[in-house]
């Protein structure tokens, strides 16, 4: 086993090699080479193993599900390295700040990659100049966020009825769906439903 000290009055900069694979530890609390005479181990490497176990175990965390991708710039590796560690950050904050058992995490991550890819699918899916393959799979996208978004709305308790803007009084006809754009009462008669449901008003058509 091997050591290598390097001082500069603010940080020590420790290589240390037991087998054959270097350790390099980098501190700012240490200022000198004291070494342990039982194990012949820096103090500074026995302190990281006694106080930062929290790091090897984040870390591994992070590699068992991550983002990286092959890339030979190293902005793109810092990057891929921060969202990794806030994505844990975010989940297991999540975590916390809820009563019942947490989310798993490979869940929570999907679940954040979804969300935070929906509002640029919405707005590519009304592009028409999109190839045919594409298209398919960003209906798919879509409706697979519909779906989504009608498992919620079933889960929240249930809308009051109002009585369809367009319709004559006479009719007295109430639905709880409502226009996306003037959020108001529209029955099925006088909306139409692609991505957002929009009453015949707002959509420009006369009955």
């Amino acid at each position: 086993m091997s050591s290598i000290f390097v001082f500069d009055g603010f940080k020590t900069l420790v290589s240390f090699v037991p087998k054959k694979k270097a350790v390099m530890v980098l501190s700012t609390m240490h200022h000198d080479s004291a070494v342990d005479q039982q194990t012949s181990k820096p103090e500074i490497n026995l302190y990281y193993n006694a106080t930062k176990g929290g790091v090897d175990t984040c870390d591994q965390m992070v590699k068992n599900m991550t983002v990286k991708r092959k890339t030979n710039r190293w902005p793109m590796a810092v990057f891929y390295r921060m969202v990794d560690f806030a994505a844990l950050n975010a989940c297991i904050i999540w975590g916390s700040l809820r009563e019942e058992a947490g989310m798993r995490r490979s869940k929570f991550v999907k679940h954040i990659g979804r969300e935070l890819a929906k509002p640029y699918i919405l707005t590519r899916s009304a592009t028409p100049q999109l190839q045919k393959c594409i298209r398919q799979s960003v209906q798919l996208c879509v409706i697979s966020f519909q779906v989504q978004l009608q498992d919620d709305d079933a889960s929240a308790p249930p809308k009051k009825k109002r009585r369809c803007h367009i319709c004559p009084s006479s009719r007295d006809r109430k639905v709880q769906q409502t226009c996306d754009l003037c959020h108001r009462a529209a029955c099925n008669r006088h909306s139409a439903k692609t991505v957002k449901l929009v009453c015949a008003e707002c959509n420009g058509e006369t009955e």
